[in-house]
């Protein structure tokens, strides 16, 4: 009798399981991957591979690296593998190109803008407010204290001293 083997399919494409062609239109490798296929030991494989956080796919079929991820660009972030689609930085934070997680603004500092691409975006916290790490909005200081300009909480040392108070906020 006769044996016939099964072929490892073409390079861009699953085949599932049953495929009569090497390369199934509607089995292309997904967006957000690469599909190469290689022998070991008399063995062919079939290898999946994602692009790495900080990049995303947008095309399918691809068979390297190069061809199927793109850097996540400034302003947006890419957290896992396989992503098709880039996140927009959010407020109180900014992005560099092909970040994998946001870089929250600096305590004393706030952003109200989505999509920053650079520290500048982290403006100073106005008198009257203080601003954590990652704000987005400036909190104003709590009756009873003042809070200078880039302040980052309001602290015992900055209780209105003796002989003044503060009953509105915000105050300078």
């Amino acid at each position: 009798g006769t044996v016939i083997a099964c072929a490892i399919c073409t390079n861009g494409f699953l085949c599932p399981p049953g495929s009569i062609v090497a390369n199934p239109p509607a089995a292309a490798c997904p967006k957000g991957y690469y599909c190469t296929s290689t022998t070991v030991n008399g063995v062919d494989l079939f290898v999946m591979n994602a692009c790495n956080a900080g990049s995303y796919g947008t095309t399918e079929g691809a068979t390297t690296q190069l061809a199927a991820c793109t850097t996540c660009p400034a302003g947006t972030y890419c957290t896992i593998k396989g992503m098709t689609v880039p996140i927009a930085c959010p407020r109180g934070a900014y992005c560099t190109s092909g970040s994998s997680n946001i870089i929250k603004c600096a305590s004393g500092t706030y952003n109200p803008k989505t999509g920053s691409t650079t520290s500048a975006a982290c403006i100073a916290c106005p008198i009257g407010n203080y601003c954590p790490v990652g704000s987005y909005e400036p909190v104003p200081c709590d009756p009873g204290y003042y809070c200078p300009i880039n302040s980052v909480s309001v602290v015992a040392g900055n209780k209105c001293p003796q002989g003044t108070y503060s009953s509105v906020s915000p105050i300078g």
